[in-house]
């Protein structure tokens, strides 16, 4: 646990650390502008005497050697030549090297498949560094030995040469300071572009160095126009989120190329995040990015990077804002036959948005040619390939039909009306061959039906309803397999069986859910015939925990929506007539105090003892273990179930709520079971007023999303404060 804590600590410190870098950089940018500036300057000055010195018109005796050194150093210039602002203009960045891979790709095509543009530009930049650094220490040798000279002609022979000692004692002092400026701008250059790629691999950042000289340009930008403060704040996030909207296309691509690196990377992520929802103008330009359909590959390459970008963040945004947000991911699915790889950004896209955002799901149901291709994405489950695309879309559809509110009756009613999508999602839960994710993803799509009453009735949910039914009682056999065939290995058999219950468990809670507070739907089950019920009891008196506790719940809801005559009928009341004194042990018995079988079975005696069995059969079923043992158990679980937290993994809303109203019912029947001294001797009270509802504990069922829905007659504080009348003893806190 400390080392998480530690590595969890070192992420949120990443950060900080990556800003002090960047502003590390940002100070070398700073101070090259200054230097820059003056080698500007004084190398105007360097001109203005040369032309002085060469084509004046003054008549001196200029030597050869100062002539020649005048002249080529006037025109090859340090800072002119190599240095200054043409060096980090975007020509040198960008046209120029994709210009080179044009000419040179056709030539070298034997010896390389590309030429990249990258390569191009840290060649140039190592060649500018080396040649800067050439031409600087030739001009301070040349300069330093020069000036060592005090007399550069004859003033005895021709007084007019007395002004040309300092006038070139002048122009190599200026061509000094030149080099001088030069070499340090240099060296300030070299030390930002190491720290530049420090930050790359101390942060596992996936950049060339192109992109790096880009950071630089931007940052000397913003210093020529004088804003200092906001250079000192720039950071790789920002100043790509700035370059998105460049003119120049290959800037745009670094620019996103930048963007998906950080969001990447593990330690600059959630720093990344925050700036771009932060800027609502940035995410509006890269689903423009997405929607353009450019053939070239520069657009193409721009395109697939803004896609990646928007997946990394589709979890956490709004599309009601962003009217190309819908069209543009509907272009990625359009053009997925050409490219799998966009189709697939488009469905990790989808399922971002649609990811706890009711208002999202609205927005893309609205999109009628969004929800055909979605349609026609599952329809095409059985072609080789199309697996991952069907599992992507049955995962939003899932969403569609776990959402809560009115809004979630509208996307319900948009998917229980597609005919086309419905029977295909039939068909892929008839099949048993079919891929278990596949049909587990159908199954919670059919599931999300029971939030609202009108879905539960539907046609469509009556259908699948029956083919729900058939998977969780009558799981496909094993067949001997024949001696010419090759067997699977044991962890693929061990997971293709734990993949087969998972799709079981699945179908039998879809089940609980469309028979909760349904009784047409429990009818259905006896409607089938005699055999599904009993299967249902079969696997309600099984070993199998889960499955037990699941078939409980299915036989609850039974029990408390359908009519006295309908479980006569069908010999229900005979069944669970003779199951409650193996209710009553199962309860005592179970050793997990809060899981699903004690959930499951507290709320199946609940539901016998209120509406099925005489109080007198239950007292009998209860001397068996004894009412002491049976109480003491109940406060037992009703501890645990207090002490548990709702934030943990297996923390279930209904135990607490079935185990107060049992041992209201318990109390409220004191005349057969006697229990009363029980409840006062293990002070049951004290449980009770330590019970601090939750508010899912007052609904019976949860969206997709959480949200808790079909509210409960009475709140689980309601239930206490009776169970604090019925059940006598001292009062707490007196």
């Amino acid at each position: 646990m400390r080392g998480k804590e530690e590595e969890l600590g070192g992420y949120a410190a990443a950060p900080a650390a990556q800003q002090q870098l960047l502003r590390k950089v940002n100070w070398l940018v700073l101070l090259q502008a200054p230097c820059a500036s003056l080698a500007r300057t004084v190398g105007a000055f360097v001109l203005v005497l040369a032309t002085v010195l060469v084509l004046g018109g003054f008549k001196w005796n200029l030597k050869p050697v100062d002539f020649w050194l005048v002249t080529c150093l006037s025109i090859f210039q340090p800072y002119r030549t190599f240095g200054g602002h043409w060096w980090r203009h975007l020509e040198i960045l960008y046209p120029l090297p994709m210009r080179l891979n044009r000419r040179l790709v056709p030539l070298m095509r034997f010896f390389l498949e590309s030429l990249p543009s990258e390569t191009v530009v840290s060649g140039l930049v190592h060649f500018r560094w080396a040649c800067l650094m050439v031409l600087v220490c030739a001009c301070m040798m040349l300069s330093i030995f020069r000036l060592a000279i005090h007399k550069f002609g004859n003033t005895n022979q021709n007084p007019q040469d007395t002004i040309l000692n300092p006038v070139l004692k002048l122009f190599y002092s200026l061509l000094l300071a030149q080099a001088v400026l030069s070499f340090y701008e240099t060296t300030l250059s070299v030390n930002c572009m190491q720290t530049m790629q420090y930050i790359r691999q101390e942060y596992a950042l996936d950049l060339g160095d192109r992109p790096l000289q880009l950071y630089s340009l931007h940052v000397m930008k913003m210093c020529r126009d004088g804003e200092f403060s906001r250079t000192m704040s720039t950071t790789l996030a920002s100043f790509a989120l700035d370059t998105l909207s460049s003119k120049e296309p290959d800037a745009r691509l670094d620019a996103t190329r930048v963007l998906r690196s950080l969001l990447r990377a593990p330690r600059c992520k959630e720093v990344a995040l925050a700036e771009v929802r932060d800027s609502p103008d940035a995410i509006d330009t890269l689903f423009r990015m997405i929607a353009l359909t450019g053939q070239d590959p520069t657009s193409r390459a721009t395109r697939k990077e803004a896609s990646m970008i928007v997946a990394e963040l589709a979890a956490n945004l709004r599309i009601s804002g962003s009217p190309r947000s819908v069209q543009s991911v509907c272009s990625l699915l359009q053009d997925g036959g050409e490219d799998d790889e966009l189709m697939a950004e488009g469905l990790k896209i989808l399922e971002g948005l649609s990811n706890n955002n009711t208002d999202n799901l609205v927005q893309l149901s609205n999109s009628a040619e969004l929800m055909y291709m979605i349609t026609d994405i599952v329809s095409q489950w059985e072609v080789n390939g199309n697996t991952e695309k069907a599992k992507s879309s049955l995962t939003v559809i899932g969403r569609f039909t776990g959402a809560a509110g009115r809004q979630g009756n509208t996307l319900r009613r948009t998917i229980w009306e597609d005919e086309q999508l419905m029977a295909t999602v039939r068909e892929m839960l008839q099949d048993p061959d079919a891929h278990g994710e596949l049909r587990k993803l159908a199954i919670d799509a059919v599931a999300g039906f029971a939030l609202d009453d009108e879905a539960r009735k539907c046609g469509a949910t009556r259908k699948a309803f029956g083919v729900l039914l058939s998977i969780f009682c009558d799981p496909p056999r094993e067949e001997a397999m024949p001696n010419d065939q090759v067997a699977l290995d044991d962890e693929q058999e061990q997971q293709a069986a734990r993949l087969a219950e998972q799709v079981r468990l699945a179908a039998g809670n879809a089940l609980v859910g469309l028979t909760t507070e349904s009784g047409a739907n429990c009818a259905a089950i006896l409607q089938r015939g005699r055999g599904y019920l009993e299967s249902l009891q079969h696997i309600y008196n099984e070993q199998h925990a889960v499955r037990r506790a699941v078939a409980a719940k299915i036989l609850r809801n039974m029990c408390n929506y359908l009519n006295r005559e309908a479980l006569d009928g069908h010999g229900i009341m005979d069944f669970y007539g003779g199951s409650i004194s193996a209710v009553l042990t199962t309860i005592y018995g179970t050793a997990n105090l809060v899981g699903e079988v004690m959930e499951a079975f507290l709320g199946v005696a609940l539901h016998l003892c209120k509406a099925i069995i005489p109080r007198t059969e239950f007292a009998a079923a209860l001397n068996g273990i004894g009412s002491e043992n049976f109480v003491r158990k109940l406060k037992s679980v009703l501890d645990e179930a207090n002490a548990r937290p709702r934030a943990a993994a297996d923390w279930l809303p209904g135990i607490r709520r079935s185990a107060i109203e049992l041992a209201i019912w318990m109390m409220q029947s004191e005349g057969q079971l006697h229990c009363i001294h029980h409840f006062i001797r293990y002070e049951m009270r004290q449980s009770l007023v330590a019970v601090r509802p939750e508010k899912e504990e007052n609904y019976k069922l949860l969206s997709g999303c959480g949200v808790p829905v079909l509210e409960h007659e009475e709140s689980l504080s309601s239930l206490v404060r009776i169970a604090l009348r019925v059940i006598p003893g001292p009062q707490i806190g007196q």
